[in-house]
């Protein structure tokens, strides 16, 4: 039986951008390569998948503070809130209530 050498996961994230960088179809790419255009797919998900789920780690603004001042408006405060929430971002008051 004929074992085939492990391709390493840097060597498939580098197929991957030269097969991004080039615009060729799966197939196209994949038979250049001699390789299965179903792996090469499935190479670029799962490192894609990957990327996503270290990038809040990684992230340079995961724990930056930004000040910022709310003036009374006709835009209710807490639709403001619930948006900045739902984008997964904490927030934090300090200061003296003036209202």
């Amino acid at each position: 039986m004929d074992k085939r050498e492990r391709t390493s996961r840097a060597e498939w994230q580098k197929r991957i951008e030269r097969w991004n960088d080039n615009g060729l179809s799966a197939e196209q790419f994949a038979a250049e390569l001699g390789i299965n255009a179903g792996t090469l797919r499935h190479w670029k998900y799962f490192l894609v998948k990957q990327g996503r789920r270290s990038a809040g780690a990684k992230s340079p603004m995961a724990n930056a503070s930004v000040p910022v001042e709310v003036q009374p408006s006709s835009f209710a405060v807490s639709t403001v809130l619930a948006g900045i929430r739902n984008r997964g971002y904490s927030v934090k008051f300090t200061g003296e209530n003036r209202a």
